[in-house]
């Protein structure tokens, strides 16, 4: 049996310099209802637009820079 089709992204990034990291989840999206996005071209759009805009733990929308992101996890 395959495994599941990751639905979203987990987000570790370093929220204040130098080093205290702050997690996100976003979900990754779906160009149609029946067939969901390549989990690597979700990473790729982030790179290729310098970031993402996420809703952080206090629930204000913030801009996440490429080079503060440690790791991206799919689930």
């Amino acid at each position: 049996m395959p495994a599941p089709t990751p639905t979203t992204l987990t987000v570790t990034y370093i929220s204040t310099l130098p080093s205290t990291t702050s997690q996100v989840t976003v979900p990754i999206p779906t160009p149609t209802a029946n067939m969901p996005l390549y989990f690597g071209e979700a990473v790729r759009n982030i790179f290729l637009q310098g970031g993402l805009w996420a809703v952080n733990s206090t629930g204000v929308n913030q801009f996440i820079p490429w080079s503060q992101i440690s790791s991206i996890t799919a689930q």
